[in-house]
């Protein structure tokens, strides 16, 4: 185990898309906003505290129609605050929940985004 002088730090989570326009649309409904930067076809930015969702579309830069396998591997977690109830309310209107859960004062929900991401909303400690 060596310790190096500089530690990671995560500033940008990005989702691949075939479909940016669609994504960028049910990402304005359930963020509840607009895009920070948008790069049209090719990228679009949410910008937060201290980070970035992302969202992508690899064709744009001529690196191969890859495969883009959606899933759960990987799932984007956002902090809510106090109107935890009103949010879930809002999301529940643009989206089907897959579940809700709440642990040890952890309070979440997760739904799909409409290329399979799940997404998760929380109100909690971390």
């Amino acid at each position: 185990f060596v310790i190096h002088p500089v530690k990671p730090n995560l500033r940008l989570f990005t989702i691949r898309t075939h479909n940016i326009e669609q994504m960028t649309d049910f990402y304005n409904r359930v963020l509840d906003r607009t895009p920070d930067e948008v790069e049209s076809g090719r990228l679009v930015e949410y910008k937060f505290d201290g980070s970035i969702l992302g969202l992508y579309d690899p064709r744009s830069d001529d690196v191969g129609d890859e495969e883009i396998i959606q899933g759960d591997n990987c799932i984007p977690a956002f902090k809510l605050g106090e109107d935890f109830e009103s949010e879930m309310e809002r999301i529940e209107e643009i989206t089907d929940l897959e579940y809700q859960a709440n642990q040890k004062g952890h309070r979440w929900f997760v739904f799909t985004d409409p290329e399979g991401n799940k997404v998760e909303m929380y109100r909690g400690s971390v």
